[in-house]
């Protein structure tokens, strides 16, 4: 009988401890704090660089009075649109032919020592008879962007007097730095928005790379060394105008087989970067991370994370060693 009662007593005390232990369990299971998590994976990056620029007119003409000339008529205004072959103004040349011509010569010669361009394009034949009427023809459809002389006015026609432009052929030039120019070619796609429209993409392609580069562009006087390039635009550009601001999105290729983590995957200390990742068991254990871009969706991880990883959110939340549940 004593022999029984021992075993029914150890059988008790190990029942006993049996619904501690298990109780113990619940207890620190119950303590077991959830977490969110992600799990790493390999992923594409559209590889970009950012450039600011400014919209500018690809087919502006600058027209110029043949000779020496006095105007007699002005057959637009600022801002008109016009169609080619459209009468813009019309000129009576003046006296004093032979020094305007010699003049005219004089100038050119300059502009192509300058490398500055033609600064004298005829529109018409005109015979050297003084009083000779002509007329300033539109070469183009579009829109009288500036008119630089008054009537009865006498020009020496070495300089323009009325700028047609078509504003449906727009385009953006940007300054590149000379870090990220080498990246850039020809035909790259592009994304642009200005910021009186800041909810539209426009669309296009690198069409022009200058092959010098010069400190400060047009539009940029901090002193950086960088190199023009041409951004075209498609589709219809009417929302624009010349002179507006504008940031453009190069796109310069896909890179595969990157990770990408959200921000929030992310902790830093005085150790430096790092995430948290739940290991078999259900233990964070520390990865000591090397970040890369900050992307659209997250940060690129150069090292320290592997596909397949578990990584928690917001780490700043938990201790490294601390068992955790999933949600």
């Amino acid at each position: 009988m004593h022999v029984i009662k021992k075993v029914v007593l150890a059988a008790a005390a190990i029942f006993a401890a049996g619904m501690v232990y298990a109780g113990n369990e619940r207890l620190q299971s119950d303590n077991i704090n959830k977490a969110e998590w992600v799990e790493v994976e390999y992923t594409g990056i559209n590889n970009s660089i950012s450039v600011k620029g400014t919209v500018i007119e690809l087919n502006r003409r600058e027209l110029f009075p043949q000779y020496m000339s006095r105007v007699t008529g002005i057959s637009v205004k600022k801002g008109q649109k016009v169609s080619k072959g459209d009468i813009l103004m019309t000129f009576e040349l003046e006296a004093g032919q032979a020094f305007a011509s010699a003049f005219y010569n004089d100038i050119q010669n300059r502009a192509d020592e300058l490398s500055q361009g033609v600064l004298f394009e005829p529109n018409l034949p005109v015979k050297n008879i003084q009083g000779e009427k002509y007329h300033i023809i539109s070469p183009i459809n579009g829109t009288i962007m500036d008119i630089d002389c008054s009537l009865g006015e006498v020009l020496s026609g070495a300089f323009p007097c009325i700028v047609v432009s078509d504003l449906t052929d727009l385009a953006v030039r940007a300054g590149v730095g000379e870090d990220k120019i080498s990246e850039i070619e020809l035909g790259m796609s592009c994304l642009t928005k200005v910021s009186s429209l800041s909810d539209k993409n426009f669309i296009g392609r690198i069409t022009e790379i200058e092959p010098y580069a010069s400190s400060g562009s047009f539009f940029d006087q901090s002193g950086e060394v960088e190199t023009d390039v041409t951004i075209s635009l498609s589709g219809s550009v009417t929302e624009l105008k010349p002179g507006y601001t504008a940031s453009t999105t190069v796109m310069l290729g896909e890179e595969k087989n990157k990770i990408v983590i959200p921000y929030e995957c992310i902790g830093q200390d005085d150790n430096g970067e790092y995430a948290f990742v739940v290991d078999s068991r259900g233990y964070l254990v520390r990865a000591q991370i090397e970040t890369g871009r900050e992307l659209e969706d997250g940060t690129e991880i150069v090292s320290g994370l592997t596909r397949g990883d578990i990584v928690i959110i917001d780490p700043i939340k938990y201790k490294e060693g601390e068992r955790v549940k999933l949600n």
